[in-house]
């Protein structure tokens, strides 16, 4: 698939967009995983969460297509993915709410206070499962292995959490934006 033709499919989340940039990108994710002594698992959240990065920022015009093409530039999202696991050693290797690209615009103009009573607020408005899975990666820093192996959902693959989390994701976005044009008229 031409350059073009990937990112105008990822932009609409085609999944035929979706698997070949996937399968572009997961060898370089597994290689800087080796380089930088992360686990498997590690490394499998980095691949997904590279490919979620990529699609929000063709979504939201931040990434338009460049002389090399959308690869290197998801390479250079997997090595600082790889750089941040790294440098926060964290046993959870997660991020805070606030700084998932989805959520991040929530903030612009608002104190901290004010801020987080409307992310509050938004994750009322959304169901409970979404709330739950969104809590225990985002705010309490559970991995998906842990939350499956602990059964704290009804989800029996990291596959399925991610996939449900992700949709979570795009609700709360979509109910960011909604809320966002609402105070900007």
């Amino acid at each position: 698939m031409a350059p073009e033709r990937l990112l105008e499919g990822l932009a609409r989340e085609e999944p035929e967009a979706i698997r070949q940039l996937s399968q572009q990108t997961a060898p370089i994710a597994a290689s800087v995983s080796r380089q930088f002594r992360l686990s498997a698992e590690e490394a499998q959240e980095i691949h997904c969460d590279c490919i979620l990065i990529m699609i929000q920022k063709i979504r939201n015009g931040t990434y338009s297509l460049q002389d090399n093409g959308p690869l290197p530039y998801a390479a250079t999202i997997i090595r600082n993915l790889a750089k941040n696991y790294r440098r926060r050693g964290d046993k959870h290797n997660h991020e805070p709410l606030d700084l998932v690209p989805e959520v991040m615009d929530l903030h612009a103009g608002y104190t901290q206070k004010e801020a987080v009573d409307r992310l509050e607020a938004l994750l009322e408005r959304i169901d409970a499962e979404c709330r739950k899975l969104i809590s225990l990666k985002h705010l309490e820093g559970w991995s998906d292995k842990e939350i499956l192996e602990k059964r704290m959902t009804h989800y029996r693959s990291i596959p399925a959490i991610k996939n449900r989390r992700s949709q979570c994701m795009k609700t709360l976005t979509s109910l960011a934006e909604e809320e966002f044009r609402k105070t900007s008229e």
